[in-house]
């Protein structure tokens, strides 16, 4: 199975900008402000699941060479 390069660029460029997102949700959290604790698990949830389709992307690559 190939993805198309563009598509992986972008899944990752959405995953950085996510993550830096979440990052400075965190830092706003901890500083006493910003989004409950409940959305903040919630974002690093789905910053978990979108990393690992990233990494089994990478492997189905590498299999199917």
């Amino acid at each position: 199975m190939r993805v198309p390069k563009k598509v992986k660029i972008g899944f990752e460029i959405f995953l950085i900008l996510f993550g830096i997102f979440m990052f400075i949700q965190i830092v706003r959290k901890i500083l006493g402000g910003s989004w409950t604790g409940e959305d903040l698990a919630l974002g690093l949830l789905f910053l978990n699941v979108g990393l690992t389709m990233g990494i089994i992307i990478v492997l189905a690559e590498l299999k199917s060479d």
